[in-house]
């Protein structure tokens, strides 16, 4: 029988889960692309703490995923709870097959579209190939053309875009989450959250949990004049609370040094 073989990307994610005796390191938020291409792949990722390491692989998800199997105490959460974190993105499974793999392992969504709840539990983060907007490689000036069609993904809350908000919020939140992970884990971090304006005047008309199902609606294409939450964690986080103008963020933070 012929196996077809299938490129898969993996990320390793939470290296650090690896050894708990390196957890007082500091953990580098650093994406080691590629990192099979390294002078010493994988291990000088590891000795640098950097948080993410992608590997790309030809083979089948079935086998792969029995690989995985194999080695509870290194993946499954569920055995350890400083599991290294897999990502499988690349020629990913089709998002209602989600269910059939192991929970420990998560996926790259690779478009934007009406998700559950449930299948949204699975998704560690959301990737877009640049070459479907643009052949530009980094030199010179992007085509005005195509500019364009990168600037409309990067809109999506000025084009009134529900799908774009929701997936960025989601990928914001990870990267709090982050943030806090490592406010925790040296106790003298600070984490202030906000932004310096609102866009498109969101608000939820209806929904339901149990469906996954959000009703909203913009009521412009532009900045209003809402009022931003601020959301403050770690040391001096007490000197975050009231009402005042975005730019007293700076003269704050400056009583601190």
């Amino acid at each position: 029988m012929k196996v077809t073989k299938r490129y898969f990307r993996i990320l390793w994610m939470a290296l650090l889960g690896l050894c708990p005796g390196l957890l007082f390191a500091q953990s580098v938020f650093i994406h080691s692309h590629n990192d099979y291409e390294r002078r010493v792949p994988f291990y000088q990722a590891y000795a640098q703490q950097i948080s993410s390491v992608e590997a790309d692989i030809y083979a089948t998800l079935d086998i792969l995923v029995d690989k995985l199997k194999k080695y509870p105490e290194v993946f499954d959460p569920a055995v350890n709870p400083l599991a290294v974190r897999v990502v499988i993105s690349g020629n990913a499974p089709e998002v209602a097959d989600y269910d059939k793999y192991p929970s420990f392992i998560s996926f790259g969504a690779q478009k934007l579209g009406a998700y559950t709840a449930k299948q949204l539990e699975r998704i560690a983060m959301f990737s877009f190939n640049f070459r479907n907007y643009s052949v530009w490689n980094g030199k010179g000036s992007i085509v005005e053309a195509e500019k364009v069609k990168v600037l409309e993904v990067i809109e999506a809350g000025h084009a009134n875009s529900l799908p774009g908000s929701i997936m960025e919020t989601l990928s914001f939140d990870l990267a709090v989450a982050e943030a806090l992970k490592f406010a925790d884990s040296n106790g003298k971090t600070l984490v202030i959250v906000t932004g310096d304006h609102e866009t498109g005047g969101l608000s939820l008309v209806d929904g339901s949990r149990e469906q996954g199902l959000v009703v909203a609606q913009y009521s412009t294409d532009d900045h209003t004049p809402i009022m931003l939450p601020v959301y403050s964690y770690g040391p001096k986080s007490n000197k975050f609370i009231g009402v005042y103008e975005n730019t007293q963020f700076f003269h704050t933070i400056k009583e601190f040094f």
